[in-house]
């Protein structure tokens, strides 16, 4: 438990218990979402206790909502894994109030404010964590604390939906890395020394913990688009060498400042939509940084770097009845392709992305995916497949598989953990309403 976590606790108790004033109610709706999980890696490590997850996730959702200037939403949730208690989750990702009018917005508390166009990987989506230690493949986004601004300027010169934003992250939440004993773990050898993550990650000082983010965006015919400047610390930890009292080598997360400027933008033309998301991010901010090991002089802050996804999604109803199939290519590159042990071996470099999906669209809300990443520059490929409907009333099926092949380069982003090729079962009933 970081040492913030019991101050997250009191804002959503706060939230909770003090309703607004009677003269605000307007409106209550509540959501419930009740699911259980039965993952199983394939193949199976008789080296590990920890082949397989049985998750039982429950998600609610709390609107109050006076329809006027106020809106409250809460969305506690409690995710129990009876095989891994490390994947155990309590904190909700969205405890928030907001205040807004005609053309402004302003909100604190537990927020998620995704960014991005690209369908698999969002290298703008600079001011929210991923929750590593759920799942190194599809990791999850997490809510973090933050205050948000907003103004909608409406229309300027040829622009329409024209807005400003801000956002102000006072504390800084540690990402949540897989531990040891997991499937996730990141372990290796350096030379002929093997190491694993150490237990604490490196701690951050307040001022370098804060962070703040300002926006634009609008549209221009049938072109959107969206600039975003971040300058805080880096969502995902950098690591260095040190060693442990008895010795022994160990990996340690840390967090460096990034400035990182984003852009985002589509345009629509018949059936087909061009994209584009792109992140350069600035790192000379940093002091230099070597690893804790005598006649280290390596400077463990990555260096600069700029990352791009082209993409175009073609998409055509009444397929095969009323089914709508929607067809997605995208390029994930990057300009920086080192792949430097731990420091700047990120994902999605020289990739290619191709995804398909299928709605049925009828009562039953049935749905196929297919997605595939193949790395240009070396074996590594990812494949992933799912598929959902509901049984009867409310109650949801769904299957998803990841079948991964990896490099036997040890500096490759997959080979950083085992061939955690899974199957995944998930049931489902969710029902909600209003008062």
């Amino acid at each position: 438990m970081t040492k913030i976590t019991p101050i997250i606790i009191l804002c959503f108790l706060v939230l909770v218990l003090v309703p607004p004033p009677a003269s605000a109610r307007k409106r209550v709706d509540y959501t419930i979402d009740l699911a259980f999980e039965n993952l199983n890696f394939i193949p199976h490590r008789e080296r590990h206790a920890l082949n397989h997850q049985e998750t039982l996730d429950l998600e609610a959702g709390l609107t109050y909502h006076n329809e006027k200037n106020l809106k409250i939403n809460l969305k506690p949730r409690l995710r129990i894994d009876f095989a891994d208690t490390h994947r155990n989750r309590y904190i909700p990702n969205e405890a928030y109030l907001k205040f807004y009018g005609p053309h402004f917005e302003i909100g604190a508390g537990m927020m998620i404010k995704g960014r991005g166009v690209a369908s698999f990987y969002n290298p703008t989506n600079f001011q929210n964590r991923r929750d590593y230690a759920d799942n190194g493949y599809t990791p999850e986004t997490l809510g973090d604390l933050m205050v948000s601004a907003s103004c909608l300027l409406g229309r300027w010169g040829p622009l329409t939906d024209f807005f400003i934003e801000a956002a102000l992250l006072p504390l800084f939440l540690q990402t949540l890395l897989p531990e040891n004993d997991t499937r996730f773990a990141v372990k290796g050898t350096r030379g002929l020394v093997p190491y694993e993550m150490d237990v604490a990650q490196a701690t951050q000082n307040f001022l370098n913990s804060m962070a703040f983010s300002i926006g634009a965006g609008a549209s221009l015919s049938s072109f959107d688009w969206s600039l975003l400047y971040y300058h805080g610390p880096e969502r995902d930890p950098g690591f260095y060498f040190t060693t442990n009292t008895a010795g022994a080598l160990r990996l340690k997360p840390f967090y460096y400042t990034t400035d990182s400027l984003g852009i985002n933008g589509e345009f629509a033309t018949g059936s087909f939509v061009f994209s584009l998301e792109a992140a350069l991010n600035l790192t000379g901010i940093n002091d230099f940084k070597t690893h804790t090991l005598a006649g280290s002089t390596e400077n463990v802050i990555p260096s600069s770097y700029f990352q791009f996804i082209p993409g175009v999604s073609y998409e055509k109803a009444n397929i095969f009845g009323q089914g709508q199939l929607t067809l997605k290519l995208e390029y994930l590159g990057e300009d920086d392709r080192n792949t430097s042990i731990l420091k700047e071996t990120r994902p999605f470099k020289n990739d290619l992305f191709a995804g398909v999906r299928y709605a049925f669209n009828n009562t039953r809300q049935s749905e196929i995916d297919l997605g595939v990443i193949k790395d240009l520059s070396n074996v590594e490929t990812l494949l992933m497949v799912s598929v959902s409907s509901k049984i009867v009333r409310e109650f949801k099926l769904g299957i998803q598989g990841v079948v991964v092949n990896r490099s036997g380069d040890q500096f490759q982003p997959l080979s950083f953990f085992e061939n955690n090729s899974y199957i995944m079962t998930r049931v489902s009933y969710a029902f909600g309403g209003g008062f």
